[in-house]
């Protein structure tokens, strides 16, 4: 037969095992509004917007990583968007948004630093009628008409 003892009314039973956990901090995970209000600007930023289920699948994962920032992803999707080389290229050289975000290509340096201007239709006659008004005014101090 064996006999516990019991506590006496009023003592604390101590645990026989000591639990010693090692306490991680961990970074509290992103709101989900804020990660769907994130991509939002994303896809807003992004150059070409197909297959959007794909790229919020490949956002989604990217977010549960609390060390990567998402506004420098959106910046970075803004800095392809301007590419020069990659708008001579045309749509059909662009990656497809679930592939760039995978692929981490905002982290890329791009070889072309400032886009192209792009010049109005109107600005262009403009343009090309100061450069005959300057034909002709040349013309004219020579004595040529």
């Amino acid at each position: 037969m064996v006999i516990a003892a019991l506590p006496l009314p009023g003592t604390a039973v101590e645990p026989a095992v000591e639990h010693t956990a090692a306490v991680t901090h961990r970074r509290p995970r992103r709101l989900e509004a804020e990660v769907a209000a994130a991509f939002d600007r994303f896809w807003a930023a992004y150059p070409k917007r197909v297959a959007k289920q794909d790229a919020r699948k490949a956002w989604n994962q990217i977010a549960n990583d609390p060390d990567v920032d998402l506004d420098e992803i959106i910046a970075g999707a803004g800095r392809y968007r301007d590419d020069g080389q990659r708008r001579r290229g045309g749509s059909r050289y662009t990656a497809h948004p679930g592939t760039w975000l995978r692929q981490g290509r905002w982290l890329d340096e791009l070889t072309s630093h400032t886009p192209e201007p792009q010049l109005s239709t109107a600005d262009l006659r403009v343009r090309d009628g100061l450069a005959v008004a300057a034909k002709f005014e040349a013309m004219e101090e020579r004595g040529e008409i």
